[in-house]
C-alpha cells in the first residue's frame, strides 16, 4: 500500500479517510494508536488536521510506513499482505506494534514479508523461500 492523496494537499484526517470513508474519528484515532501513529501525529502543528501535501512530502519513511498501516487496519480486508511494512519503523516499536496489529486482526489472513526473524514468532506458518 502505498501513501495516497486525493489532491496535491491533504490532511492526514482526509488520508486515512481514504481507507474506510465510513470510519469515526474514534475508529482513526484506535487504528493510528495500534499502529503508532497517533504520538507522532497528535504532535504535529495541526494533529490530524495537519496538510502533508503530495505523497506525504513532509513525512519521514517511519511516519508515511505508520500511516499506510492505519489505512490497511481501517480498510479492515479479509487478506493483509505486508511486504516489508515496517522496514523503517525502529525494532521497538515493530516489536510493540506488530503483535498488536496481529491480535486486532485475529480473524483475517495476514501474509507478513519481512527479513526481521523477530517477527516470525507471530506466525502460524512460515514459508521459506
Amino acid at each position: 500500500m502505498h501513501f495516497r492523496s486525493a489532491s496535491c494537499l491533504s490532511s492526514i484526517w482526509e488520508n486515512l479517510r481514504y481507507a474506510n470513508h465510513q470510519a469515526t474519528i474514534e475508529q482513526i484515532i484506535d487504528a493510528a494508536t495500534l499502529t503508532g501513529a497517533h504520538e507522532f501525529i497528535t504532535n504535529l502543528p495541526e494533529s490530524y488536521g495537519t496538510f502533508v501535501g503530495e505523497s506525504g512530502l513532509r513525512l519521514s519513511r517511519s511516519e508515511k510506513q505508520r500511516i499506510n498501516l492505519t489505512r490497511a487496519i481501517l480498510r479492515d480486508p479479509k487478506i493483509l499482505i505486508l511486504d516489508e511494512a515496517t522496514s523503517s519503523i525502529d525494532t521497538d516499536s515493530v516489536a510493540r506494534i506488530i503483535p498488536e496489529m496481529f491480535d486486532a486482526m485475529k480473524q483475517r489472513a495476514i501474509l507478513l514479508v519481512t527479513h526481521r526473524p523477530d517477527l516470525l514468532k507471530h506466525a502460524d506458518v512460515i514459508v521459506q523461500a
